[in-house]
């Protein structure tokens, strides 16, 4: 493990995504794809959001089906 490390998994929501710092948890990600938006949280170790965001796919972008 180095000093930072992101360990992923998919989820049936979207992916997760915890945040180590020497093997300790400091924060999480979720990312969760509902129809052509992508909704993201970042969570600190409590499980309060630090930040939320929307981002719109356009149909060019990759990953829309």
């Amino acid at each position: 493990m180095g000093l930072i490390d992101i360990v992923t998994r998919d989820t049936d929501r979207g992916v997760t995504c915890a945040v180590l710092c020497s093997g300790q948890q400091i924060a999480s990600l979720e990312f969760v794809k509902i129809n052509n938006y992508i909704i993201g949280h970042v969570y600190d170790i409590d499980g309060e959001t630090l930040v939320k965001f929307v981002e719109t796919l356009e149909e060019y972008d990759e990953g829309t089906s």
